[in-house]
């Protein structure tokens, strides 16, 4: 594209400036419309990918975009949110996040390029709080911690880790200053999904499933009146059965507690969580090599954010017992919304196994 001789640029179609179409400001400019549409129809969508360069600095020679046996785009997305409203205020709808990759599978242990990472119905009610059922996110233990290099609670499979069942949620105002997060879920089968590393659970191994998990998760927040700092205090535990065909292992049962808190005070945030699960999730651990029957893992964080940025420092420990293994991870980084709809992260992980 050119104009009069001079450089050579496209001009955005949404407003006629002399930007490149794939521009942020111009992406963002073409998207609204489609947004605003979709939200006046009670049908929410969004749509968007993790685009991912790495450089090596252990000496592999491990770089470009992607990472070795993982190459390309971490993964695209797409989004649903339907919903429709009830004559008694109450409303029924869905949600759904559909991901998929253009080259490599995300881990070992997929076998498609394409998969559901949440497909559920709910129904919700002001006074009962929200009934789903579907394929649904574990709420064991904190979410995501933010950023893009998932960490260690992550990796052995209590983070991003959806399955199918039922969950009932609901948030209790207990006071001006105090609510109250409630989750009680019930999943009867794995669905395969996981963000974890080949070897952390069952998830990750042929013949091997988890069946019938209870999680029950509670977070009071205290509101403090400053207006100005908050603390939430997050408990969980959880308990399932392990169900094995493999002649190498034997079915069994795990039970498991988190603790967590996060307190916030103007733009700085911190973050500590320690969790501990018994039981044998899987015939070879990727920390210890065989069936280790206890996991323990910590994470302890710092967060500034005083405008756009948001800059992360945080440490995080597993260790596997019987048999025994450490892994450990330094992550250090920044996040940055460059537009309502574009955010660049830079992080350095310093990562490693010891089993």
């Amino acid at each position: 594209c050119g104009r009069d001789g001079g450089p050579r640029h496209c001009w955005c179609p949404a407003t006629g400036d002399a930007e490149t179409v794939f521009s942020p400001s111009c992406l963002d400019d073409l998207f609204q419309p489609l947004l605003e549409c979709a939200e006046a129809k009670h049908v929410p969508i969004g749509f968007g990918a993790w685009h991912w360069f790495q450089l090596d600095t252990s000496g592999r020679g491990d770089n470009g975009y992607g990472a070795r046996n993982v190459r390309g785009t971490y993964f695209y997305y797409v989004t649903a949110d339907p919903w429709w409203e009830l004559g008694n205020g109450d409303k029924i709808g869905g949600h759904l996040d559909y991901e998929f990759r253009d080259k490599d599978p995300l881990r070992t242990f997929y076998n498609r390029l394409a998969w559901s990472y949440e497909a559920y119905g709910y129904y919700q009610s002001e006074q009962l709080g929200t009934l789903k059922a579907g394929q649904l996110v574990n709420r064991f233990g904190l979410d995501w911690h933010g950023g893009f290099w998932t960490g260690v609670s992550g990796f052995d499979g209590f983070t991003r880790d959806p399955d199918y069942g039922l969950s009932w949620e609901k948030t209790t105002d207990l006071s001006t200053d105090l609510k109250m997060d409630s989750y009680l879920q019930f999943f009867v089968h794995e669905d395969g999904i996981n963000n974890s590393f080949a070897g952390a659970d069952s998830e990750s191994f042929v013949g091997v499933r988890e069946r019938n998990t209870g999680v029950v998760r509670v977070v009071p927040t205290w509101t403090f009146s400053d207006g100005q700092s908050s603390l939430a205090l997050g408990l969980s535990g959880t308990v399932g059965q392990i169900d094995s065909r493999r002649a190498d292992f034997a079915s069994g049962t795990t039970s498991g507690w988190a603790l967590d808190a996060t307190y916030k005070y103007q733009c700085w945030t911190l973050i500590g969580e320690a969790l501990q699960v018994y039981g044998r999730r899987s015939p070879d651990r990727y920390v210890s090599g065989g069936p280790s029957n206890r996991i323990t893992d910590f994470f302890c964080g710092l967060e500034y954010t005083p405008g756009h940025t948001t800059f992360r420092l945080n440490y995080q420990l597993g260790l596997d017992a019987n048999p025994h293994g450490r892994h450990e991870l330094y992550r250090a980084g920044t996040q940055t919304r460059l537009t309502e709809h574009v955010d660049l992260l830079v992080e350095y992980v310093n990562e490693k196994v010891y089993g």
